[in-house]
């Protein structure tokens, strides 16, 4: 299909776009400058992921539902918009601890279950997402491609094993269930980054046009999650993490890009 007989997209996705690159420099300025002092820190970086999870929500329940037939599409998307409801719990149960009961939750918490119910629907997204373009005909490139990603995930698993997952599995300073799930966010985060890679294998074979925008635009978002989680594990472990990190950005301007990339779907969608 050619991109040049499409027309640009419209300002609704350029707007949230907008909105998205505002919020971002919003985030850098506010954890840079840090305005208001140490409980306005706090109140910022809780709040901010808040907002964020939820503009991914909004967009992809607009999209799932702006589809009318209940196809492998609309099931995809309405996948992702139910894990990133999860997601959007978990972000506001971690509001409500360290805002109103003014506690910092020990892991595992009501907010990691949320995450771990939402990590499961958005598994099942990206992998019909991918069995979607195979079955419709898509050029997905040579398999060699996807066999080197998978092996080089693999080899990343065993290193995040042997300097991660080992310390943490033998330190007596943590319970069997806070082992469990601090393991789970870089375990499952891996397979979620193989899925991610798979998509730009996929989507850098549609060109530089606009088909393939709004999925670059997802990959993007999922990655930066993705690898927000997983330092974020480690610098939890090693009591490193502080309240108003840079590297909250990389979780609130992920959300914001999945809410791009299905406002970018949407209006690809009605164009056809």
């Amino acid at each position: 299909m050619n991109d040049t007989k499409i027309k640009p997209f419209t300002t609704e996705a350029r707007s949230m776009l907008v909105i998205s690159f505002t919020i971002l420099i919003l985030n850098i300025l506010f954890y840079y400058f840090r305005f208001g002092g140490q409980q306005a820190i706090l109140t910022a970086s809780t709040l901010f992921p808040v907002v964020c999870s939820l503009f991914a929500v909004g967009s992809l329940v607009k999209i799932a539902f702006f589809l009318k037939t209940w196809d492998l599409t609309k099931a995809a998307w309405l996948m992702l918009a139910v894990g990133f409801l999860f997601w959007f719990l978990e972000q506001s149960t971690y509001a409500v601890y360290k805002l109103a009961l003014g506690i910092a939750p020990v892991v595992p918490s009501v907010a990691d279950i949320f995450w771990l119910c939402g990590i499961i629907p958005i598994f099942i997204a990206l992998t019909l997402f991918i069995y979607g373009y195979h079955r419709t005909g898509f050029i997905i490139g040579s398999w060699l491609k996807y066999f080197f990603i998978c092996l080089a995930i693999s080899v990343l698993e065993i290193v995040l094993f042997y300097k991660l997952f080992m310390p943490v599995l033998y330190d007596p300073q943590i319970n069997i269930a806070g082992k469990v799930f601090t393991l789970m966010y870089p375990v499952f985060d891996i397979f979620i980054l193989m899925l991610a890679f798979f998509m730009v294998l996929i989507t850098s074979l549609l060109g530089k046009g606009i088909l393939s925008k709004p999925w670059k635009f997802l990959v993007t978002g999922f990655v930066l999650i993705s690898v927000g989680d997983i330092i974020y594990s480690y610098y939890n472990w090693t009591g490193n993490y502080q309240t108003g990190s840079y590297l909250d950005i990389t979780w609130n301007f992920g959300y914001l890009l999945i809410a791009v990339s299905a406002f970018y779907q949407k209006e690809l969608m009605e164009k056809f």
